[in-house]
């Protein structure tokens, strides 16, 4: 064993006792982080009984093996914490002796250790600490369902049954006698909710300028998908060292680093909001009662879809699959999401740490929040010099707060989406405290209240972009300067110490507000016409479809990743070709089962939302405002 940590000397990257890399040899010195035995002969036993388990190596004297493992495990930023195994062990076949005490089982957790620690002691001289028992599985597991299971498929079948009845009335009575009709039930028509799925985008001549966000919203929601689907590829590698040395390729951290994607949704929601507001203020006359009246509105937008896949996720999507990775993947946020779904429906989840229910949803939280504080300034500040004042304070403050509290909390600059942080993210103080809170993503919200105002200023004088046409070259420019933006991340995930805090806390203050004016002024161009390559790309027709499917999608993505991730009953290799079929492969699922949801939950609720507040307001001003593109865009999901 000294000859081994000798050569280990000389063949790692070490320095202050973290090792960098190592070669093949020594890496395959180290167990395996993920392994598991064969799921589905072992369920097909007698009494066969299957273990996920978590445990540390660990040892009752000096080991440089353990050693080598602990200060290999330390560079966090591109290393799995090969001292922390994930295993499933099929405890009546691998470890049957010491499950069985003659004709009495021995508890679960005792009988995995004892194996464990004869296993790797044989082969490694460690022993195992036993963390958690994941998942216990045999073949006497019944399902528990419960009266909350019951309530939502009676709900859910009510809802299907009022968009056959609505279809059916449309289809036999009205277009039959040419009648109006119930405009209630014909807001269930399956039909006629496929025809404004498919419809071309409206002809009023200052939303057709804002076709470009057709594109913007399908292509940033492909990529958060994309991006999304990487969890099988984390949770379950086979070839944990090639998915470490990924970490040297730049396309790689395009993905890992595009978490700043996000602020082109917080973006848009700031544009169309400013936007919308001062389009509709040409017709009404705004006063402070409208904005719990537009808060209410926000929140009848949001939850209907949301409400619909937050209950599936809490009851019946726990029944629907089974293996060594079900538990983990999809009954633990079933789980946590009947304990916690009451903070979903407020809004305030991303204000909540520790809980794995529908965790991509920090963003509606967020976006709700700031929706608040948008309306408010949007309706009571009318003032225009008043508003860029106010405008202007908030940028600032949008600015300084990611860097105060990370400077507060000894964060990292950016989210570090580390081996470990994509297995267990709910709990990296990064995520919880910058990453998800609706005031540490102020600033890219303003740029967007920003460029509303910006924009709608600017169509109202009818700017002219041809003069400005020489300094195309700075347009151009944008695109792979924002790319670049996102790039320069990787420096955080160097072979290095942890930069010092002074850099960490300005690098979190402004890589967001840069990234997302880039974002802003490209979109602004395209409005405007700068390069026809980029407008005619971003205006295409095939965008708009999925473009009104894609809150629908954001909320239902997870669902589906999580739901395939959990079907795995063995682990995976990792490689670019597998990622990009399953990339892709998983926003073609999303997309497609998100159609029947928009059909019988979003479109209907849109529908009967529009009726309620034409009715509050005013039909005549809600047609005016055209309440149809203001449904598609106001939502930056």
């Amino acid at each position: 064993m000294e000859k081994t940590i000798f050569v280990l000397v000389l063949f790692a990257h070490f320095c202050h006792g973290v090792i960098y890399r190592l070669n093949g040899t020594m890496y395959y010195k180290m167990p395996p982080v993920f392994q598991f035995e064969d799921y589905a002969p072992c369920m097909s036993e007698p009494n066969g009984v299957y273990c996920m388990t978590k445990f540390a190596l660990v040892s009752d004297t000096n080991s440089e093996l353990l050693n080598m493992i602990h200060n290999f495990s330390e560079h966090r930023v591109r290393h799995y914490n090969h001292s922390k195994l994930h295993y499933g062990v099929c405890l009546t076949k691998t470890c049957v002796r010491y499950y069985y005490n003659g004709d009495e089982k021995r508890d679960i957790r005792i009988a995995l250790e004892g194996c464990l620690n004869d296993t790797f002691w044989k082969k490694y001289k460690l022993k195992t600490k036993i963390l958690e028992v994941v998942n216990y599985d045999n073949v006497d597991n019944k399902l528990n369902i419960c009266y909350g299971d019951y309530v939502i498929a009676i709900l859910c079948f009510a809802l299907l049954m009022t968009n056959l009845i609505g279809s059916l009335y449309d289809i036999f009575y009205i277009e039959k006698r040419g009648k109006q009709g119930n405009k209630v039930l014909l807001a269930f028509s399956i039909k006629r909710n496929w025809e404004k799925l498919i419809a071309p985008d409206s002809d009023n001549p200052r939303f057709k300028r804002l076709k470009v966000f057709h594109g913007v919203r399908t292509i940033t929601m492909a990529l958060v998908i994309m991006a999304h689907s990487f969890m099988p590829f984390t949770h379950i590698p086979k070839n944990t060292r090639d998915l470490e040395a990924i970490y040297d390729s730049l396309s790689y951290h395009t993905f890992i680093n595009g978490t700043l994607i996000v602020q082109v949704f917080f973006l848009m929601s700031g544009f169309l909001l400013a936007f919308n507001v001062q389009m509709k203020s040409e017709k009404l006359k705004f006063t402070w009662a409208m904005i719990p009246i537009e808060i209410c509105r926000r929140w009848l937008r949001l939850t209907p879809v949301y409400a619909v896949v937050l209950a599936i996720t809490s009851t019946w999507l726990r029944f629907v699959g089974f293996g060594p990775m079900w538990n983990e993947a999809v009954v633990n946020e079933a789980e946590d999401c009947r304990r916690f779904a009451w903070q979903n429906l407020l809004y305030i989840s991303n204000y909540f740490d520790d809980t794995l229910c529908m965790s991509h949803a920090w963003y509606l939280a967020a976006d709700m929040q700031l929706y608040c504080i948008g309306i408010f300034f949007c309706l009571m500040v009318t003032n225009s010099t008043v508003r860029k004042v106010v405008l202007s304070l908030l940028f600032a403050a949008g600015v300084i707060i990611p860097a105060v509290v990370t400077y507060v909390k000894d964060l990292d600059a950016v989210l570090i989406v580390s081996p470990e942080t994509s297995l267990n993210f709910i709990k990296n103080p990064t995520y919880n405290y910058v990453y998800k809170r609706g005031h540490t993503n102020l600033a890219g919200f303003i740029i967007g209240l920003s460029m509303g105002y910006i924009t709608y200023h600017l169509l109202r004088t009818n700017f002219n972009v041809e003069k400005y046409k020489k300094h195309l070259w700075i347009y151009q420019l944008l695109f792979p300067t924002a790319l670049l933006t996102i790039w320069l991340g990787s420096i955080f995930y160097r072979d290095a110490p942890r930069d010092s805090i002074y850099i960490r806390a300005l690098y979190a203050g402004i890589v967001k507000p840069v990234f997302t004016l880039l974002v802003a002024l490209f979109i602004l161009g395209a409005i405007f016409k700068c390069d026809k390559i980029n407008r005619s790309t971003l205006e295409w027709r095939g965008w708009v479809t999925p473009a009104r499917l894609s809150y629908s999608a954001f909320v239902l993505h997870v669902l589906v990743i999580r739901t395939y991730v959990g079907t795995f009953q063995t682990t995976t290799n990792a490689f670019f070709l597998h990622f990009v079929y399953t990339s892709i492969s998983m926003v073609m699922a999303t997309f497609l089962l998100t159609i029947p949801l928009w059909l019988i939950v979003e479109a209907p609720a849109n529908e009967l939302l529009k009726m309620t507040f034409s009715l509050l307001i005013g039909a005549q001003e809600m047609k005016k405002t055209d309440a149809d593109i203001t449904m598609k865009f106001e939502v930056a999901d």
